[in-house]
C-alpha cells in the first residue's frame, strides 16, 4: 500500500514499498512527489492525491525487477538446498508420508 505524506502547502510525497527479494532482503522503496492543481479545493486535492497514489502503486508493482546477473549457479543451488532442507519442508514431507501410510 502506498504511503502519503504532506510535504508543503501544495506538495505530497508518495512512497511505495516493493517488498522483499528472493533472499529475504527488503527492497528499496520508491518515492514520487506530486502537486495537485492549485484550483482544487482541499477535499478535491486529497482525492486527487489518493488517486495518484493508487496509480503510482500499480505502476511500481507492474514494473519488473531488474535481473541480478551476479548470482551464480552455485549460489542458486545453495539457496535451493536450504529451502528443500528447511524444517518446514521436512515437516510437510513427514506429514505426507504419515498420511500416505495410514491411507494405504
Amino acid at each position: 500500500m502506498a504511503s502519503i505524506r504532506k510535504r508543503g502547502s501544495n506538495s505530497y510525497l508518495i512512497v511505495v514499498s516493493r517488498g522483499y527479494d528472493y533472499e529475504g532482503n527488503r527492497l528499496k522503496s520508491v518515492q514520487k512527489t506530486v502537486k495537485p492543481p492549485k484550483e482544487y479545493t482541499p477535499k478535491q486535492a486529497e482525492k486527487w492525491v489518493k488517486e495518484q497514489a493508487i496509480l503510482f502503486e500499480r505502476e511500481v508493482q507492474h514494473t519488473p525487477e531488474p535481473i541480478n546477473r551476479s548470482i551464480t549457479l552455485a549460489m542458486l543451488g545453495r539457496r535451493s538446498w536450504q529451502i528443500l532442507h528447511s524444517d518446514a519442508t521436512n515437516r510437510i514431507f513427514a506429514d505426507f508420508c504419515q498420511h500416505w501410510a495410514t491411507t494405504s
